[in-house]
């Protein structure tokens, strides 16, 4: 998460890219507008953020982690600093992929028992 949230920090299409597989990728944003079935619909969404959008520090909160064999799922909680309730609940669904963790399901959302 941390390499994932580096490179949006960055505002780096490529390093960001490299955080998830090659094959399928869905992508559920707590943004309107962000939500893709793949890869290449994901990036151009992330462009047209970095060109437009403000990218803010978030805090993780409360990450867990469960492995299951070659794929592993992680959750958090993040806060962003100027408004850090209510949290967006995360989920990323990764697998072992080129010697490292890639996400193939990212899910964000408003976390509704803060809201």
């Amino acid at each position: 998460m941390e390499r994932y949230n580096n490179a949006f920090y960055a505002r780096d299409i490529a390093a960001l890219q490299d955080c998830y597989t090659e094959d399928h990728v869905r992508f559920w944003d707590n943004h309107a507008g962000c939500d893709s079935d793949d890869l290449p619909a994901h990036l151009a969404a992330v462009r047209a953020f970095f060109d437009n959008g403000t990218i803010e520090q978030l805090e993780i909160d409360a990450p867990q982690v469960w492995f299951h064999g070659e794929t592993a799922t992680l959750t958090a909680t993040l806060r962003y600093a100027s408004a850090p309730k209510p949290g967006v609940r995360s989920t990323f669904c990764l697998k072992m992929d080129k010697g490292s963790w890639r996400a193939f399901h990212v899910h964000h959302s408003i976390d509704p028992n803060e809201a």
